[in-house]
């Protein structure tokens, strides 16, 4: 077999496996609709020579807005963490249904604290959350967990 034979095998095969692959996405792949719209349909007509317009569009029902949301951006304090370390930090935002707490999200980091003697205090900001919303003109109350540990050791592990 010919090298150019051989690559027109090749080059087949593999686009043979892409539409395999191309078509069980199409199978398997959920095609999700978000109605986020927000419409209103009003007519508007200029008369001729007419350089403005005004008109007030959802003037009798409303016009109501759809998947609306709350952006949380959270920041930690750690204190006194050993320099030249590594502190892994994961945040919860909690809210309670019913008589529990309902995790709403979960974000993590990694972080290098610069090395140094002794402690220092590091604040990690821009942990953010989105938090769809039913009713925007309603107060939401949430929880903030936060749980931290080292992740670097300077000692072998005995396991």
């Amino acid at each position: 077999m010919s090298e150019s034979d051989k690559k027109d095998v090749i080059d087949n095969s593999t686009e043979e496996s892409i539409s395999a692959t191309e078509s069980i996405e199409k199978i398997f792949t959920p095609i999700i609709s978000a109605d986020c719209c927000c419409e209103a349909i009003q007519p508007a007509t200029f008369e001729y020579c007419q350089e403005t317009l005004n008109l007030t569009v959802g003037d009798c029902a409303g016009i109501e807005l759809q998947c609306e949301a709350r952006f949380l951006n959270v920041g930690v304090l750690l204190k006194n963490v050993c320099r030249g370390r590594k502190v892994v930090i994961g945040v919860f935002v909690c809210e309670q249904e019913k008589h529990e707490l309902k995790v709403k999200g979960f974000r993590s980091r990694e972080i290098a604290v610069p090395s140094g003697d002794g402690c220092c205090n590091i604040r990690i900001d821009n942990f953010y959350f989105i938090l769809p919303e039913k009713n925007f003109c309603s107060k939401r109350k949430v929880v903030i967990e936060v749980i931290a540990h080292y992740s670097s050791f300077d000692f072998c592990c005995p396991c």
